[in-house]
């Protein structure tokens, strides 16, 4: 599995994944067992676009990797995407020809984040999540598809969201994800009794600021799983890309 995330603030986007791949193999006997795989790719940086895209779901595309499908993918279609959303559409349309419709439970998705310009010609933040199953945005789409769904788009449309709020945040979070959802907002109330309501800023108020308050988040929840006798799902190195409306302005993983 994974835990990948997609944050959208006030001082502009993060993205964050662990790195870990859990592989099914066989023994000798012919026994299954499970292979942990470490480093693997999964938040890509778009340089020709100022953005960012980043995997769950399935290990492989077809007969590829998907971090190395994905970063091919990237570098075919420098000429023909030119902004998200073409980016969107062409990466939709290309998981349809190659993988087809789903014919049973699992599924994939992809998280593309970055600026584009509104109507009035300001850059603001915009992501998509281009992927198989239901979406809680858009309900008449065919959940066995992948789909380039504009769910921010759909957030703000349902008043969920407003572009510029310096109290809430926008957060997609997939992969191995509910137990993290149920630890972070725990977690957020014990931060605002205990620190925030006595004046501290946590995470600092800073792009940068979310950047490390994510991947704390990520290696708490890999920290847990390691001390646990669950599979461990998530854990390795931790990607971060953080973008405003400048462009690019962190890319990196850590250990």
């Amino acid at each position: 599995m994974t835990l990948v995330l997609t944050e959208i603030s006030y001082y502009g986007i993060v993205m964050c994944a662990d790195s870990e791949v859990t592989c099914e193999t066989r023994l000798p006997n012919g026994s299954k067992t499970w292979r942990v795989l470490n480093g693997v790719q999964k938040l890509v940086p778009i340089v020709h676009l100022d953005a960012g895209v980043s995997c769950w779901g399935y290990g492989k595309i077809g007969d590829i990797d998907t971090d190395i499908w994905l970063t091919d993918f990237i570098k075919r279609h420098i000429d023909d995407t030119k902004n998200l959303e073409q980016f969107a559409s062409t990466l939709q349309d290309e998981l349809r020809q190659v993988i087809g419709p789903r014919s049973d439970k699992s599924e994939c998705g992809f998280h593309l984040a970055g600026y584009t310009r509104d109507k009035k010609g300001n850059l603001v933040p915009d992501f998509w999540h281009i992927h198989n199953g239901s979406n809680e945005y858009f309900k008449t789409i065919d959940p066995r598809q992948f789909n380039a769904n504009h769910d921010l788009a759909g957030a703000i449309r349902q008043g969920r969201y407003r572009i510029g709020d310096q109290i809430n945040t926008y957060i997609t979070r997939n992969g191995d994800y509910q137990f993290y959802a149920a630890w972070s907002e725990e977690f957020e109330k014990v931060v605002n009794k205990f620190l925030r309501e006595q004046g501290i800023d946590i995470p600092k108020t800073s792009l940068l600021g979310r950047v490390d308050y994510l991947r704390f988040q990520i290696r708490s929840i890999s920290e847990i799983y390691s001390m646990s006798t669950l599979l461990p799902t998530i854990g390795g190195g931790i990607s971060t890309l953080a973008i405003d409306s400048t462009g690019i302005q962190l890319s990196e993983m850590k250990a």
